[in-house]
């Protein structure tokens, strides 16, 4: 979810089905899991896609 004022987001994860809540960080491979996603992030701001504040 974005904000009204697209300040800023909500990111929810999903299991593979996409009807349960995951989280990433309470898992045996939070490390790797953790990693992945900084690069996803980090790879939105490289594009343009969000500005990191």
């Amino acid at each position: 979810m974005v904000n009204a004022d697209l300040t800023g987001f909500k990111l929810s994860l999903v299991n593979a089905t996409g009807m349960k809540p995951v989280n990433i960080f309470k898992l045996t491979r939070a490390d790797e899991f953790k990693t992945q996603l900084d690069f996803i992030m980090a790879e939105m701001v490289d594009r343009g896609i969000f500005v990191q504040a």
